[in-house]
């Protein structure tokens, strides 16, 4: 009998089992890997690749990878997948993927101009009653914490 689980569900539930043990590891986290672990899951099944952690190789990562490409996936969503089904496999003793050099595409970040120029120079002016939160809104439009082309001229 095997000492590993035999579901990719059993799987991933060992998995946050181990998280849920690490207090640094909040559960707000631990539900955003499950997340993207079924994601990545449904990947691998749909192109008929090795979903237990401990058997999955480079050439199933790659397909992977193929497959972010295909779905025009924000490089962040991407880092988020290969985070997750990395630590995964980790927890199982397979570290193919730090063995693997990925490389990611430049983050153009299509959506990063949510504000006109006019509207991020009235929320800048704006005086929130947390203070905190006045300090958040000037060290994104102000500082340049967030790539925006609103910021200048503030």
């Amino acid at each position: 009998m095997s000492h590993h689980p035999e579901s990719v569900e059993s799987v991933i539930e060992s998995y946050c089992i181990h998280l849920r043990r690490d207090r640094r590891v909040k559960a707000r986290s631990i539900e955003s890997y499950k997340g993207n672990l079924h994601s990545v899951m449904i990947r691998l099944e749909a192109g008929s690749c090795e979903t237990l952690p401990w058997l999955i190789d480079r050439k199933t990562i790659t397909y992977l990878l193929d497959c972010f490409d295909r779905d025009k996936l924000a490089v962040k969503t991407r880092r988020g997948y290969i985070v997750a089904i990395s630590g995964l496999m980790k927890f199982y003793g397979n570290s193919t993927i730090d063995e693997m050099y990925i490389r990611w595409p430049h983050d153009s970040r299509p959506n990063v101009d949510w504000l006109s120029p006019s509207e991020a120079r009235t929320l800048a002016n704006y005086h929130f009653a947390e203070p905190l939160t006045n300090l958040l809104v000037h060290c994104e439009l102000c500082l340049g914490m967030r790539a925006s082309r609103s910021c200048g001229s503030l």
